[in-house]
Parts: C-alpha cells; structure tokens; sequence
C-alpha cells in the first residue's frame, strides 16, 4: 500500500496498491482506478470533482462518475499535479535531473483543451 502525494480538497485520503489499484475514502474507500503495473505517484481533484492520477510519464484525467476521460503521454516525468483557479490544472514535470517545466491546461465549454507545451521552465541546480 502507498500513499501517493495528493492535492484534493477537504484533504480526502487517497492509497494506492503495488497491483496498480487507486482507492479514495469519503466515507468509505472507493477504487476510482485500476490499471496492472502502475504506481501511482500523483493524485489530485480540480474544483469540479473531476479526478487526476499521474506516474511516470503518464497522466489519466477522470471525470466525477468514475469515467476515464482522456489520457495523457507527456514528454517528461512527472513531479506534481495541482489544481487551480477556474478549472485550470498545473502540471510540473522534470526533465533529466535538473530542469523543471510547468503545464498548464485549461477547462473550456465542458471540455478539456489540450496540455500547452512548456511555457515555463526553472533549471534546478
């Protein structure tokens, strides 16, 4: 059992399993993910309940029935995922070992516009 780094509102406990599984309590744990060989190592909600689960290079966007949405390759691994104002997700994500960029994207009419490229980016040494 792990406990991946999650950004959810009201601070709902989230664990994930080594066979790849993602539980989150309200109440009661719920498996809202499951897929074989996966460690999930990211978990967030944006303020319209929808659900975001990040390892390695990939990122799952799941809506608030549970439904997988879309997914994501990216170019880099990813270190963060978080929510923001209006829907807004912001993705940290790290290049090699010592570069960091930062991915935004957007919710627009009840859809999700595509991640842009990197915008930002911060050498880390």
């Amino acid at each position: 059992m792990i406990l991946p780094k999650s950004i959810i509102p009201g601070a709902l406990p989230c664990i994930s399993t080594n066979k790849g599984e993602v539980y989150l309590y309200d109440g009661a744990f719920k498996k809202i993910f499951e897929r074989e060989g996966v460690l999930v190592r990211y978990i967030s909600r944006d303020n319209s309940g929808d659900t975001w689960i990040g390892w390695w290079k990939s990122l799952v966007y799941i809506d608030s029935l549970g439904t997988i949405k879309d997914e994501i390759n990216l170019p880099d691994r990813i270190c963060g995922i978080y929510p923001g104002p209006d829907g807004m997700l912001w993705l940290a994500t790290l290049q090699g070992n010592d570069y960091l960029n930062f991915w935004s994207k957007v919710k627009q009419r009840r859809t999700r516009s595509l991640f842009s490229l990197p915008g930002t980016g911060a050498r880390l040494k």
